[in-house]
């Protein structure tokens, strides 16, 4: 009983304080859905979709994720996909506390920083998760979510890069 009152508040939360965010998602989530597995984590919805080749990472709009990598990686790198997994965790609990804001602070900071600037720029210099949210990210995925990251990938940056404690 106690866990229903918290998936429904989860879900009231962020269909309220993180609106725009899980409008947006929710329509992401009715197109994408039907091309991959939906999985519930923690009160988020993950959907799994499988590309040929190529892993291009994740996206979380509120409470919805979507993680878009190859079939290799699902097959060969389990490890890899719980951790992502636990990332963009993160990002939706960004969403609970910035609400609203969460779209400036979080959302447009990181899809510049992905696909612009640490793609093109500061792969060589800093880690993906140098950028505060993305850190951020990963704390707060592991410290909600209750469980650790396996690789020594996700385990070596947390807030500004700094390995997890």
């Amino acid at each position: 009983m106690v866990q229903n009152f918290k998936s429904w508040l989860y879900a009231f939360w962020q269909f309220t304080w993180g609106l725009p965010q899980n409008i947006v998602g929710l329509l992401f989530f009715l197109v994408l859905a039907p091309f991959g597995k939906v999985r519930l984590f923690h009160n988020c919805l993950v959907t799994d979709i499988h590309l040929k080749k190529k892993s291009l990472g994740g996206i979380t709009l509120g409470m919805f994720v979507f993680l878009f990598l190859s079939d290799e990686t699902y097959e060969k790198r389990p490890d890899y996909v719980h951790d992502l997994t636990i990332h963009e965790f993160g990002h939706t609990v960004q969403s609970l506390i910035l609400g609203p804001f969460w779209q400036l602070t979080v959302g447009l900071p990181s899809f510049t920083w992905a696909n612009l600037v640490w793609k093109y720029f500061m792969h060589k210099k800093h880690s993906y998760y140098w950028l505060y949210c993305e850190g951020w990210a990963n704390v707060l995925g592991c410290r909600f979510s209750k469980d650790e990251f396996r690789t020594e990938h996700f385990r070596n940056h947390g807030r500004y890069d700094k390995p997890m404690k």
